[in-house]
């Protein structure tokens, strides 16, 4: 991908596609541990969990009652790794076509602009026309850059998130496994007056298949979490640049726009032709090629 990518002048309107590429995949497919704690802290269930029995709800119990900071930590913990899974799937999103979509809201103007600008002659109403559709590659580009500017701070919200969460659940009184003892403690104790009377057992074996499931979530993530920030430092850097990725392109076809805009019909062709749009138009379907190969 990066000795294919095309090399462009300071005034061309290319795009870096191999650094949006590099940066991608930093985020979103060099860290198996990362995902694996996702998973692992979103399958954790919180709150009441129904007690269901001979097929008819009999009530709720909430293997954390008696829980509240630990509760609270994997409440918080859990809300930033299913917004960091957001962020991820919008990678996915690009990589099952959007990315062509998205890249065709430039490429299309920019290939009408740069047809209509052929020559040393045109029309008023195609300088109108030309000005137009560098406006909505201007647009485009613009939106995808908001984009990739948001990927970055969720992305990095959630590594300064993630760094609290371990030292939250890994040490101290809310670390995991010391927590888990406890719980266990408190559903055998919760649920052993139910288990002695033959018209309430039932529901009391429910109090203890409750806790298991649940302890058992609870076990998946500590093995999870130590994992989880190994490739820590990787994606930051892929989030910053994320972050940085289209910053320059957008002034340039900001600038791009306005030249043309001010250039009268005469001028117009030589202003188009300065901006490489056939270069530009490569590199923007060079974006959305690596997308589509890239297994996000």
């Amino acid at each position: 991908m990066t000795a294919a990518t095309v090399e462009a002048d300071p005034q061309s309107l290319a795009i870096d596609a191999a650094g949006i590429a590099e940066a991608s995949l930093k985020v979103g497919t060099r860290n198996d541990g990362m995902r694996a704690y996702i998973t692992a802290i979103r399958a954790v269930p919180i709150g009441p969990q129904p007690v269901i029995i001979h097929g008819e709800r009999s009530g709720e119990f909430d293997p954390l009652a008696k829980h509240d900071s630990f509760r609270g930590a994997l409440a918080g913990a859990r809300q930033a790794a299913a917004e960091m899974a957001g962020h991820l799937d919008t990678l996915h999103q690009w990589a099952a076509g959007g990315a062509k979509s998205i890249a065709s809201g430039v490429t299309v103007p920019l290939q009408r602009a740069l047809d209509l600008a052929q020559g040393d002659a045109i029309t008023s109403e195609q300088s109108r026309e030309i000005v137009t559709q560098m406006g909505l590659a201007w647009v485009h580009t613009m939106m995808i850059a908001g984009s990739l500017q948001g990927l970055s701070r969720g992305v990095t919200d959630f590594l300064n998130r993630i760094v609290q969460d371990y030292e939250t659940l890994t040490r101290g009184p809310l670390e995991l496994r010391h927590v888990a003892d406890d719980v266990r403690r408190n559903i055998a104790a919760d649920a052993q007056p139910l288990l002695v009377n033959p018209i309430t057992a039932g529901i009391g074996k429910t109090y203890l298949d409750i806790g298991a499931a649940f302890l058992v979530t609870i076990d998946r993530l500590a093995g999870a979490i130590g994992r989880a920030t190994e490739a820590h430092e990787t994606m930051r850097v892929g989030a910053s640049a994320l972050g940085v990725a289209l910053a320059s392109a957008r002034g340039k076809y900001q600038a791009a726009c306005e030249a043309a805009g001010r250039a009268s019909p005469a001028e117009l062709p030589a202003v188009i032709r300065r901006y490489g749009l056939n270069t530009a138009i490569t590199s923007w379907n060079q974006f959305a090629d690596f997308f589509t190969r890239s297994g996000l």
